[in-house]
């Protein structure tokens, strides 16, 4: 086989894919209207994302699992606390990946 990812002594990386959080735009915000329907949308994506991860052997991490929604004003980013939230539950993630 010629393609490069053969022709490296090198192993292949492990690849952690992180399904972002639902997006409420039932919550009063100046977004709102742009981001209508997106809650529907968004709370499709795990099942959309995590086979196709699996598929190409890549781990899988739902963010929504920890923080369900960002719950900055406009309701759409994250706080500082909700960084703190994904960043710990993440870094978990990758320890155990990274141990196997």
């Amino acid at each position: 086989n010629d393609k490069w990812q053969y022709k490296t002594p090198f192993a292949a990386p492990k690849v952690l894919v992180l399904c972002p959080p639902k997006v409420n735009d039932k919550k009063e915000s100046p977004y709102q209207k742009a981001f209508a329907g997106a809650l529907e949308r968004t709370e499709a994506l795990p099942a959309i994302l995590e086979p196709i991860a699996k598929a190409a052997g890549a781990h899988f991490f739902d963010i929504a699992k920890i923080v369900p929604f960002g719950e900055a004003p406009d309701a759409i980013h994250f706080t500082p606390e909700n960084h703190a939230a994904v960043a710990k539950a993440v870094a978990e993630e990758v320890k155990k990946i990274l141990a196997k």
